[in-house]
């Protein structure tokens, strides 16, 4: 079609320009989107060395490559990248009679060989964090290390609308985890909300509604709307209706979720990353975790299934 010659041309031509700072591109039709929205191309550009690109570099490659190809039916429009940063809490066991390295040595070793995964592997459209393959680059990161357990979750940032009521929506694209039961599949970071000095969260309630609530001074959980908005857990969808922010208790506005799969795909817009701010490494000597590093009834096992904790 001429939107695919055209939009072939525009990603060839962008990612070889002079504006040596674009790492990635990512064209697409409107008639993809959902709801679809014909007649529009839709162009998102992953910067080098910035999250999105500046009105000026828009402007830029709008005017110098975009415009001389462009057919009159294809109106292009950009799109901001969107980004997965996906939080790990990984248990390393290492064996202490092969290696005189210490564990906080071997933390180092085991973060250089994450940040190595992400920056190559990552951080562009169209990368996809395959679970087995970053948790066999950590076993391998030093000849002490025996095992790992890594447990992942999803946390997505959204820009809050200060004292509006509004409305939020992502689509994660992965299905989402459904235990069937309140398990918080879906929570938020922290927030004020008019009229109320408790801070406000939003979790799910495993039947597919999103619900607004607090805790109160002796920590009891107290439900304000049970129904603020919905959770598809298969389509791995969301949308939050009506919610009037005042302001943040914590710094950002994230929604965090379990998936369904430790793999994290992404399409469009969506770039996964590994967040550096929501990676915790623990190294454990297995002879002391498990009186030895064989097999046996003493053996101590690490849960896989992410735990919450509200800080």
């Amino acid at each position: 079609t001429a939107y695919e010659i055209v939009s072939r041309d525009w990603s060839s031509d962008v990612c070889s320009s002079d504006l040596s700072q674009i790492k990635s591109v990512s064209v697409w039709g409107g008639e993809d989107n959902d709801p679809p929205v014909y007649g529009k191309t839709f162009i998102c550009i992953k910067p080098t060395d910035s999250s999105k690109l500046t009105t000026a570099q828009k402007d830029y490659i709008k005017t110098n490559i975009i415009a001389p190809k462009s057919i009159v039916s294809i109106t292009p429009e950009f799109i901001d990248p969107e980004y997965f940063n996906v939080q790990m809490d990984v248990t390393a066991y290492y064996n202490a009679k092969i290696s005189d390295k210490t564990p906080a040595q071997l933390e180092t070793i085991i973060r250089d060989a994450i940040y190595a995964y992400d920056d190559s592997t990552l951080k562009k459209f169209d990368g996809v964090f395959r679970y087995s393959q970053l948790v066999r680059i950590i076993d391998e990161a030093d000849q002490a290390l025996v095992n790992n357990t890594t447990k992942i979750l999803v946390r997505r940032e959204f820009t809050p609308r200060y004292n509006l009521s509004s409305e939020y929506k992502l689509n994660m694209i992965n299905p989402i985890f459904n235990s069937t039961i309140p398990a918080e599949s879906v929570l938020s970071t922290g927030f004020y909300i008019p009229n109320s000095a408790n801070i406000h969260y939003i979790d799910d309630d495993g039947q597919g509604n999103l619900r607004l609530f607090y805790f109160d001074a002796q920590q009891n959980k107290f439900i304000v709307d049970p129904t603020i908005g919905e959770v598809n857990y298969s389509k791995g969808t969301l949308i939050v209706r009506n919610l009037t922010i005042t302001s943040m208790a914590d710094i950002k506005f994230e929604f965090i979720l379990k998936p369904e799969s430790y793999d994290v795909v992404t399409a469009y817009n969506q770039i996964v990353q590994i967040s550096r701010t929501y990676l915790n490494v623990n190294v454990i000597n297995d002879m002391t975790a498990a009186g030895s590093n064989q097999a046996g009834k003493n053996y101590i096992f690490t849960s896989i299934r992410s735990v919450w904790a509200i800080t």
